[in-house]
This record gives C-alpha cells, structure tokens and sequence, in this order.
C-alpha cells in the first residue's frame, strides 16, 4: 500500500481504560453489531508534545487520520491496516472532557468490527509509536496526521495549494485536494469560528510556516494563533478552513453555506455562487455597494469598460468580486447595470455600470473601507455607479479632438449637462446610472489649468456631495471605456465635456434663435441657453481671457458652427481663441455665455457692466451718412439689436470739418426734420474713424421711421457733419457678406424699398473687390447676374435696381462681390433670398411610451422611438414634437405637410404605423438606455412614461397617452429604410393650428400595429448619430 510506512514490528493495538466518567456516543446506522461482552474505548484531548492539542486514547496513545479516506468510510485495509491500526470498539465510544460526543461515530469496517470516527474521520493508530505521547505517524506518507479537537489534521507544514474545479474554477486546497473555505464573517487575521463551529468547519491547522503551492504568492500566506493556542493557516488575511460535511478531495459541498462560507480564490477573495451586490449606509461616504456580509466593493479607475486592469499581485492586494452564476443586486441596486466580465484565469467578475469590482484585502472586517482612494485611482462605488472621491481633483487635459478639457485624476472625461441649472443636478435615478455624478467626501481639488474659485460641490437628493464647476454639476459617461474617450460628447445635443473655463464644447455649436420676453428673439445655443457679445472685444478676437472667460465662459466648437432655423450661416463663423480652442462668432462678435444663467431662458448678464449684451437675431441695419455742410464726410451706420439696447457701430471718413459728438436723433434729415437728441452716441476721437456705442433702445423701436444718426462739427455743435436716416422695419433688409475665397472681405449690403425700385448699399473691406452684382440662385450655387451693381473699390457704393424689395426677397437672390485682381474671383456673398426656401424642420423633441411591468421607463436621449408590440406583448408608442411657431412665419397659408422618418430595424412583417394628434402637454425625458434602448432605461423626475406626462407629477389620463382615435396620416413600413407620411387634408390643419395656438402644440403619436405580438418597429430619433436619419418634418406655405 502506498501509504503503508515500514515498521519493525507492529504492537499489539492498545487497550484503552477509562479514567473519568466520560461522554457516550450512540452508534450510527452504520455501527457494528454489540457483542454481549463488550469493549469500550474513550477519546480524549491531549496537549502535551510540539503538534498543540490532539485526540489521543485514554491511555495517551496519539490516534490520526488519515486524508485519502472519505467521511465515515475507512479506505485504509490489508497491510495499510497493519501499519496504521484502526481505533476498534466492541460497543461504545466515550469522549474524554473537551470533546462533543456528538461527533464520535462507530462504523462497521466490513468485518463485524467497528471503528472509531470523529468528526466522520476514522481514527487510526501508528505502529511504530511506542509510548503515549509518540507521534512519529505525523505527516507520514503527507497523508497521515494528528487530529485537532475540531476534527482537522494537524499538519507540520500546511501546503495550499490550487484546484480547478468544474464549476467553481481555480480554487484552493489542500495538499491532498480538499477544499479550503473562509469565512466573510471572520475579520482579518482573526477567526470568528470556534466551539461548535469549528466542528462543522475545522481550521487548516499548521506547526511550522505553511507552504505555497505552484501558482500562489507565498507572501500571501500566513498563520494565526486560535484560543487554544494552535496555529490556523491564513491566506490574504483570511483564515482558512475545511468543510466537514465534505466526504472526499475535490467535494465543495460547503460552498455558499448560510451565505457567508465560501471556498477561496487565488486572489484570496470568495467564490460565489450567485454574488449579491448591496447598497449600505457608510457613514462617511454615504451610500456605497457592499457585498452581501457588508464588505465594501470598490472600483479601479485605470481599468476599462468590462475590461479589469489589476491582476497578479494588485489582484492579491484586491480580490475581484468573483461569482459562478448571475450576481444578483440587493435594494437600491439597479439590476440593468449589474453583469460581468471574464478575467484572464476564465473566472467570472462582477461588474457594475461596467466597472469591475474588487475588495480590498486589508480591510479587516465588514465596514471597513480602508481601501478608500488608495494611490489615487481605488475608491468605493455609488448605487450610481460612480467612484467616491474622498477629495475628487478636477484636472484639465489636452485632448486631441476636443481640446484642453476637464478629466478626473485618471484621465476620465467629465461632462455637463444643459438642462441642470447652476448648481442643481436635474439628472438622478435612470440618468444618473447613465451619467454617474462625480461624488466627494470633502472639498474638491483643482490640477493645474483649473480655477480653484470656480470648483465648488451641490448636494443630491440622496444627501452625496456632486463637484461642480463654475456652478456645473459634473458627471461620467458610463459606456466611456478608458481614460481619454469622450463618447459622451453631444449626445442628446444636452451632454458636453467642459472647458477649463467652464462652458461646454460643442462638437458643432449650434446658434439658434429664441423668443426671450422683452428682449425678443435672442440668440442661444441648443438648449437654449442665453448668447451674449462683450463690447470691448475686437472684431473676430475676443480679448475676455483668465477670470473673465470663467465669468463669461466662450461658446467652443470643434468643427464649423451650424445656424439654427432663422439664422443665418453667413453671420456665424469662429476665432482662435489664445489656448487653440474655436469660439464661435455671430457677425464677427465672439459669443459667450454667463456663468451665473442658471436655467436655459435666463438673461442675467444683459447689460452686465455696460459692456455685455445678449444678441438679437434680427438682421443689422446699415445706413449711408451723407454729407452735409460741405464737410467732406461720410460714411456708414450699422445698427444691431443687443435685446433692449442697440449697437451703433460708425464708420467716419477724413473730410474738411472734424467731426465730434454724434446721436440720434429724433426726426429725419430732411432740412428742419431733425428733432431733440433721443440717444447721445460715443464721440470721435479725432474727428473721424470709428465710434461704437450700445444705446439703450431696442433696434425695432428705433425703426419706425422716425430716427436719424447725426453727427456734429467739433467745437460748434449746430454745425451737422453727415447724416442718414433710420428706415423702418418694412422698407429695408440688411444682410451680411461673408468671406470667400480667403479674400480677406466681408460687409453688409442694406436694401431699402424706394417704391418700383430698390436701393442697393453696400459697405464692404476696402480695396478688394470691385464688380457686384445681384445673382440668380444663393451663394452655394450662383446662376446668371440679375442686376448690376456700382463699383465697389470704396468704402460705399449705392446703386438703385428696377425691382422691387418684395420681388428681391421673394425668390432666390444673391450678392457676390468680385476681386479686383482677378473678376472670376467671388471675394464675398450674402444670400437674401432665403425665406423663399421650403422650412425643412428638424424635431424639436421625442421619446417613447413603454408599456412595462418592471416600473416607470424613458428613452428621451436615446438615438431610436419605438411603436408596435414587442414579442412578449409589451406595446411601445413614439412621441414627436416641432417647434412650429418657431419656424413658420405668423399667418403664413400652410399648404403641404410631410414627414419622413429613417426605421433601423423592424420585426417581421409590414405594419401600419399611423400619426395622431396628441391631446396633452408632455415632457421629453433625459434618459439614455444605450444598449437596452428596446425597453428603455429607469426613469427619472420630469420624464414622460406610460402613466405619466411628467414623471412624478403630472399623469396621462389614460396611461399609454391621451391622443385622437383618428389618425392624421399613416403610412405602410416593412423593410428597412426612410418612409414619409405623405401631406393630408388633417396633417395641414394639425400645422396651421399649432401656428395660430403654440399653446396646443403637443405633437403627433406614432401608433403601430398593436393587434398582435412581434410587430415593433424602430425609428431613428433626433438625438440618431446619423444626422441624415434624424426625423424631418418639411413645411410648405404661401
């Protein structure tokens, strides 16, 4: 027999006598047959010798066991029996005073004869022990060992080695194979589990140092001292144990035992079955995860997306949560965002909104977190998904794409998002799992590049502290996978990584125009938020840098800006600001925002100073100074609306009388027409040049016809120098001219109504261009010239056509000027032509209504709306909405209506997909649920659902939608590809009753075919990262 040692020659088995009362253990089911005279023997513990305390007989013979045995079933026979005597009895086995009773068993050995068990181990003598207190059976073989009251081999040098297992994969053992356990209610480096618990679980007992196996870090390993004194091996600080209810090597039938027994992974953290993620109060770092005995989780920031980062010996110092099945989430804990990754050993980790998580291995009990923003890139996780800063720095980077923006300390991309206000967070529940916050403990810290005045913190509704920036809160973006990506960047056209000024970089800025009370339509970026103009800049260079770009942060833009409806793409262009980043400029003016705007709408800033001014979107209107009193002068006026005041930019040229004040006046310039002075405007410094002034009027005010700019000699103020009138609104259209051909020339060209005529005036960069004229067509695509203009060579020109103002403007018109040098060079154009173009709108906002039992869901910032059944008969409907007051002018006839929408995927089947006109107000939600956008993610406060126009204040009358039974206009949708709902009678009274009553305008539903299951269909929404898939709805009117 291979586990056989030779001997000399062998001693008679000992006879045990009984000393003491001791307990009686009743035979098992397997116990022999009691002879009429019997035979007892008595098991008691003995602490004499180096192996600590050991079962010995009554007389002091050392007993063992033996580790290739299975409970209660001897595997030792034959010449193995002869070596290694087994303890008989004829009749009972008594336990000595330490020991439970309980646990001896007498099973039969197949030859009548029964034998001894403790702790379903069958116990054996030595041969070659001679005397009480031997123990040279010890370790023989690295089979045979003393035994432990707690029925565990004693070994004089503990070998962990690692298993794999089937099931539970790379698992430690023992050297003979048994499986080894921890305990998570155990602290570190101190057992919990003693008495009777021991017994069930006995500790890995060692005498000398224990040894590693292949594979495991040696370091890793250690030994602690138990109550009696024995040494219990431990590994990554957690004592280790056996399982007694394990019958051979290899058995794991201790795994997940109470939910708190588990056997070891190589990183010396738990295996479970199905690993459950909870949420706990910490009370220093509010809500965190936790597994299920409370240890905290944590994250590493240097991992990505489903990706870990940290093996080998950082996987030592932090153990990946490891799990066998699905994990599965506890209260507060969002079971959507819960998965798992597969490390490189082929375990399986347990991820949260794609973060990894690990334990920290010194954190020695259930609570602790002493891991806590461990060399800066360890922290604990938010139910949100997000680290936990004990300090969160905000440092500013350089990125490729994007320009110098804010990261956290590892590199990861922080955003905004449009609809917070200043320092209110709107984004919570389903959006903040999309768009986790970045959380702190104490006060924020700024890198290098980021102002410290502007970093601050605004508290959440669960009570955690979000850092903000120059009143910002900030947030991730969940599916970023690595430091450096930003692909959160304009997503829903409302999420923007952040300048270190603190304003938002727009991928493509958008400048759109927007009613604001009394300040009219005013310029805004995408979301509405108000656009200002510094005075003190200079014309394409914006001298507001430092403290005052954080105040007044730039509107940045990495590729060329686009014109909302309205606004013309002439006007907008960019300057390089000092730090390389684009700032996106209207007229030539750099656009801003103020800092302390807290909600789109605001205009706090108008007027800040005397020198910050939002901007109308009206056109500028230039007016010809012409000479008066012989005093050689002239020159051009350029009014601009600034929302309650208008800019007055002058252009003076050098004649005979120097020029001083200047104003506007009441009245015209008609000989005895002037009147008082209604606005005092900036002097000339000189006598000539330029002179710009906001004067506290609105520009439409002052076109009424009853206004004139009139300048003065210097020194005799009755004296006039020039003077031009302001022409009323109706009479003049004023349209900018842009560069071309890196000319170097842009202007303004005025036309103004002279009854069967109009009149032509431009001003443009001198010196460049000479021929102009009026084309057919725009300047993207010039046709034949219409109308020849004077020479342009000038500062002015001025040229009358035969057409009238309404002619000009009712069809398709252009204004190109042409190089000196060469005249088949277009140096500048402007298009005035435009509102003859059919509105093609974009949406204004959409969403879905899901039908779900598993609570309230949205879908408002995803790329997709959904209509139909799914295949487990949950119904979607698609919500859309245009802003069509907005767009169309008042009183306009409309006479056709069409709109087109790209679907991107679609059950099998064609499926009626109709618009019906919606009967109540709703609200697009901020939810993004990526992936999972078919059933959408958690909604959020101020979302629509199913139940709810406005989640959780505001309910459908009828969840699912309140909307007409009739449809406005349906259309047949089967395979993929782009379908129009083509114009109907109701379609055009839909759109003529939405223009005359904004109020009404609620949108259209889109209603599939909901008679059966497996009929959804998919719709590319406005938030689609394919701008030509994104829904257009196309106006047309008289």
């Amino acid at each position: 027999d291979p586990t056989a040692v030779p001997q000399t020659e062998p001693t008679n088995t000992p006879q045990p006598a009984a000393t003491s009362t001791p307990t009686q253990a009743a035979p098992d089911s397997t116990s022999a047959p009691v002879p009429e005279d019997t035979v007892t023997n008595t098991v008691e513990v003995s602490n004499q010798g180096s192996l600590g305390s050991h079962l010995v007989d009554s007389d002091g013979m050392t007993l063992y066991l033996f580790t290739n045995d299975e409970r209660n079933v001897s595997n030792c026979s034959g010449g193995c029996a002869d070596t290694w005597p087994p303890l008989l009895v004829d009749d009972l086995a008594l336990a000595g005073e330490g020991l439970d009773g309980k646990l001896l068993k007498i099973i039969d050995r197949g030859d009548g004869i029964g034998q001894v068990t403790y702790n379903g181990k069958p116990l054996y003598y030595f041969a070659n022990d001679r005397t009480p207190a031997d123990t040279l059976g010890q370790n023989q073989g690295d089979a045979w060992f003393v035994v432990s009251p707690d029925g565990g081999p004693i070994r004089t040098t503990a070998t962990v080695n690692t298993t794999k297992n089937s099931r539970l994969g790379t698992i430690l053992t023992d050297a003979g194979g048994n499986s080894l356990y921890l305990f998570t209610n155990d602290e570190q480096n101190v057992t919990t589990c003693g008495g009777g618990c021991a017994l069930a679980w006995p500790p890995l007992l060692t005498i000398d140092d224990p040894a590693a196996g292949a594979g495991l870090d040696e370091d890793r390993i250690g030994v602690i001292s138990r109550a009696n004194g024995a040494k219990q091996v431990t590994y990554n600080g957690w004592p280790l144990y056996y399982f007694a209810g394990d019958e051979k090597p290899g058995d794991t039938k201790g795994q997940d035992r109470g939910g708190v027994w588990f056997v070891v992974t190589t990183y010396g953290g738990p295996v479970y079955t199905n690993a459950l993620v909870n949420a706990a109060l910490n009370g220093d770092l509010g809500t965190i995860l936790t597994d299920g005995a409370g240890r905290s989780l944590y994250l590493f920031t240097r991992d990505e997306l489903g990706v870990s980062n940290c093996s080998g010996g950082c996987a030592l110092a932090w153990p990946p949560l490891i799990t066998v099945g699905d994990p599965v989430p506890g209260g507060g804990v969002d079971e959507g965002r819960m998965g798992t990754t597969v490390r490189s050993d082929g375990s399986n980790q347990v991820t949260y909104n794609g973060w990894p998580l690990y334990y920290y291995a010194s954190d020695e009990k259930p609570g602790d977190t002493l891991g806590q923003d461990r060399a800066g890139v360890w922290f604990v996780i938010t139910t949100d998904g997000g680290a936990i800063y004990t300090n969160a720095p905000v440092n500013a980077a350089l990125n490729s794409d994007l320009g110098t923006i804010l990261v956290d300390r590892a590199g990861r991309s922080l955003y905004l998002f449009t609809r917070d206000e200043l320092g209110v967070s709107n984004c919570a529940g389903g959006c903040a799992l999309t768009w986790p916050p970045l959380i702190t403990v104490g006060d924020p810290v700024p890198g290098d590049g980021v102002d410290d005045g502007r970093i601050g913190t605004t508290v959440r509704s669960d009570g955690s502290n979000q850092v903000t920036y120059n009143g910002w809160p900030l947030y991730y973006y969940a599916s970023d996978e690595k430091p450096g990506d930003a692909m959160g960047q304009g997503l829903g056209s409302v999420w923007f990584v952040i300048t270190a000024d603190g304003g938002p970089v727009h991928a493509t800025a958008k400048v759109n125009a927007t009613e604001n009370g009394e300040l009219g339509a005013i310029l805004t970026d995408a979301s509405g938020r108000s656009l200002y103009v510094f005075a003190d800049d200079i014309r394409n260079v914006s001298t507001c840098v430092g403290s005052c770009a954080l105040a007044w942060p730039p509107l940045i833009t990495v590729n060329d800006p686009a014109p909302g409806e309205g606004v013309s793409a002439a006007r907008i262009g960019t300057t390089l600001r000092a730090e390389g980043s684009k700032q996106v400029t209207f007229d030539g003016d750099p656009l801003y925002y103020y800092a302390a705007d807290e909600k789109p709408g605001d205009s706090l800033g108008q007027d800040r100073g005397n020198v910050w001014y939002v901007i109308n979107n009206s056109q500028p209107v230039m007016i010809v100074l012409g000479e008066q009193n012989n005093s050689g002068q002239t020159g051009t006026a350029v009014l601009s609306g600034r929302g309650s005041f208008t800019n007055v930019s002058l252009d003076l040229s050098v004649g005979s009388l120097e020029t001083e004040a200047v104003h506007i006046h009441e009245g015209q310039c008609a000989p005895g027409d002037l009147g008082g002075v209604a606005h005092a405007l900036t002097s000339f410094d000189g006598g000539s040049g330029a002179s710009v002034t906001n004067a506290p009027i609105d520009l439409v005010s002052l076109m009424t016809g009853g206004f004139a700019v009139n300048t003065h000699k210097a020194g005799e103020t009755s004296i006039y120098t020039s003077c031009g009138n302001i022409p009323a609104v109706a009479d003049s259209l004023t349209i900018a001219l842009r560069e071309m051909n890196d000319s170097g020339q842009t202007g303004f060209a005025t036309l103004t109504a002279r009854g069967e005529q109009t009149e032509v005036v431009v001003s443009a960069t001198f010196g460049i261009s000479a021929l102009a004229h009026i084309h057919e067509g725009s300047c993207q695509t010039l046709g034949d010239v219409a109308y020849g203009l004077s020479d342009t060579s000038g500062t002015v020109s001025s040229t009358t056509v035969d057409a009238t103002l309404d002619l000009l403007t009712s069809g398709e018109f252009a204004i190109n000027l042409h190089s000196a040098a060469d005249a088949s060079v277009h140096s500048s154009c402007g298009d005035f032509g435009e509102a003859a173009a059919i509105p093609k709108l974009a949406a204004s906002r959409d969403d879905t209504l899901y039908e779900s039992l598993g609570g309230q869901r949205n879908n408002g910032a995803g790329q997709w709306v959904f209509t139909g059944k799914t295949n487990d008969g949950q119904i979607r409907r698609g919500l859309i909405g245009f802003d069509i007051a907005g767009k169309i002018p008042a009183g306009a006839t409309i006479t056709g209506v069409t709109l087109t929408m790209n679907m991107s995927r679609t059950a099998a089947g064609d499926a009626e997909v109709g618009l019906h006109l919606l009967l109540a107000e709703w609200q697009e939600g901020a939810a993004d649920a990526l992936a999972n956008e078919g059933s959408g993610a958690e909604a959020d406060q101020g979302d629509v659902t199913w139940t709810h126009r406005v989640f959780n204040s505001l309910d459908w009358d009828t969840p699912g939608g309140e909307f007409s039974s009739e449809a406005s206009a349906s259309v047949t949708v089967g395979d993929v590809g782009s379908y129009t709902w083509a114009s109907t009678s109701q379609l055009v009274a839909d759109v003529k009753n939405w223009l005359d009553n904004p109020a009404a305008n609620f949108g259209w539903l889109l209603l599939g075919d909901e008679s059966k299951s497996q009929t959804a269909k998919r719709f590319d929404s406005k938030e689609n990262q394919s701008a030509e898939n994104r829904p257009v709805l196309v106006v047309e009117h008289d």
